[in-house]
């Protein structure tokens, strides 16, 4: 209980919680910290992130608004990517967040809904790297072995020269700074330079008639990112708009799946243990059905 510990024991552990992306668990204790000490800046910046990552950027842009006078200094804590994904979501809607399913927790903004049919459906930015969200399954082992199947939807809403569409899973997750993430990368200026060889993009396209799609692996190492599978593996063409991404991880095994094509088999530095969930990168929407995670 908040009555049993000292401001910063509270604040100390406000901060653990938000780092190990227990976000839920913290907005209480934010909004619960911020009421006994509605003037000290860091527990009400801290509110503002909870609310933040949780997808209430109309009130975490007030909570912002309201330290900034207080301390217009307190602005330099925010990286200016993080700052504008707010300001721009606060300017262009009023979306508070809709309940999620016990089994799955939210963290690093975003907007997440699951569909009457089990559907589990990405949109928006976060305030990660590349505007990185992520969807946590509580219900997932964190234990260092396990099979992880999921289909994603690769024709994500979007189009132009610019499309830029990360979708995947989070591996291992220990904290916001340490992290593994597979993912399929649809993005124009990264897959033509990649199939340069090949005619580029476009004829990539002309001959499959999809989108070219790469599985890559990153590593977020502290402030690095860090590419255990150096320019990632073209995946074969899809087979509707639908594609089946089956991992299999044991210790420090990674061993990956498309469509029943092997794509990757990297023994990295360390075991992938640790939380495990859907992620998204930048504002593309991503669709995500029949999420098994199975104990080895």
């Amino acid at each position: 209980p908040l009555d049993r510990l000292s401001p910063s024991e509270a604040t100390e552990e406000l901060q653990t919680l938000l780092n190990g992306f227990q976000t839920r668990r913290a907005l209480p204790l934010a909004e619960a910290l911020v009421a006994r000490a509605p003037s000290e800046r860091l527990p009400a910046l801290l509110l503002a992130e909870t609310q933040a990552e949780l997808g209430r950027y109309d009130e975490a842009w007030a909570g912002f608004q309201r330290a900034f006078e207080r301390e217009p200094g307190l602005r330099q804590q925010l990286s200016s990517r993080r700052y504008q994904v707010l300001q721009a979501y606060a300017e262009q809607t009023s979306w508070r967040g809709e309940p999620l399913p016990a089994r799955w927790e939210q963290a690093l903004g975003g907007h997440w809904r699951v569909e009457p049919g089990g559907e589990v459906v990405g949109t928006g930015g976060g305030l990660g790297t590349y505007e990185l969200t992520a969807l946590f399954d509580r219900e997932a082992p964190t234990a260092p072995g396990y099979r992880l199947e999921v289909e994603v939807n690769r024709d994500p809403q979007g189009e132009g020269p610019a499309l830029q569409a990360y979708a995947g899973v989070i591996l291992g997750a220990r904290s916001r700074g340490d992290f593994f993430t597979v993912f399929f990368v649809q993005n124009r200026r990264e897959t033509d330079g990649m199939l340069a060889e090949r005619g580029g993009a476009a004829a990539y396209r002309e001959t499959h008639g999809v989108e070219p799609v790469v599985v890559r692996v990153t590593h977020q190492d502290g402030p690095r990112w860090r590419f255990p599978a150096e320019g990632g593996r073209l995946v074969p063409p899809q087979r509707g708009p639908w594609s089946k991404l089956a991992l299999e991880v044991d210790g420090s095994r990674l061993q990956a799946w498309v469509d029943g094509e092997p794509v990757l088999d990297l023994q990295l530095a360390r075991p992938l243990d640790g939380r495990v969930g859907l992620l998204k990168y930048y504002v593309h929407e991503f669709r995500y059905r029949n999420w098994t995670v199975t104990p080895r």
